[in-house]
């Protein structure tokens, strides 16, 4: 090293950006952070789009046992995706402590999520008993939209606490049309049901039969959760 030039004279640097008496080894390379794309992917991936096509499958296709066995599925990719982002969160000084929007709203709606999907089984256990909707049937419905629209937000709070804001656009975007397609379904179906009862259209898709636990893909409680 030019002991020389690295001393200098007493003075501000003039240029911080140019090598002097040194040579760079090979080409700089990014060593992206694969755990915090891990998370972002596994998230997403339950809640803007296996999460909302769960809602499509019981709302407009009717079929109970798509819809639950998406819903399971979608649970366990976010579980996943919180056990990354809790890994994630330990690493860094600025996300240790757990206090941020994000990290709050994440693991909240991941425990809403399973105490959730209790309700969709407990609701089922009862109906196979007394052949009769319960309360915990508008229960699950509503919460379970709630927490797919909170969810959604709660990735927008992801991209700006990461600092990767140039996705956020694309990501509301996105996420809009699915809470669109979500909502144009429930009100499709009550119309749908609307029609038939003013018509007097005696439909066995939509009275359907009775359920058995997890088994009927078409019954009763479809149309009076609606």
């Amino acid at each position: 090293m030019n002991m020389v030039q690295a001393y200098g004279v007493a003075a501000v640097p003039t240029n911080l950006l140019t090598n002097t008496g040194t040579a760079a080894d090979g080409s700089p390379k990014s060593d992206g952070n694969y755990i915090a794309i891990a998370h972002a992917v596994l998230t997403c991936l339950a809640f803007v789009i296996m999460m909302p096509l769960g809602v499509i499958f019981l709302r407009i296709f009717e079929r109970v046992r798509w819809h639950w066995i998406n819903q399971l599925l979608a649970l366990s990719v976010a579980s996943v995706g919180l056990a990354i982002g809790i890994s994630l969160g330990l690493t860094y000084n600025k996300s240790k402590s757990f206090n941020s929007a994000h990290q709050i709203i994440g693991i909240l709606v991941i425990l809403a999520v399973f105490f959730q999907a209790w309700l969709g089984w407990h609701h089922h256990q009862v109906y196979k008993r007394t052949q009769r909707t319960t309360i915990y049937a508008p229960i699950h419905g509503y919460l379970g939209s709630f927490l797919i629209l909170v969810g959604l937000a709660n990735g927008a709070l992801g991209l700006d606490f990461s600092e990767d804001n140039k996705y956020i656009s694309v990501y509301l975007a996105v996420s809009i049309i699915l809470v669109a397609l979500m909502a144009a379904s429930v009100f499709f179906k009550r119309w749908q049901v609307r029609r038939n009862k003013d018509y007097g259209v005696l439909d066995r898709r939509l009275i359907g039969t009775p359920m058995q636990p997890f088994g009927s893909d078409v019954h009763l409680e479809a149309v009076r959760e609606l």
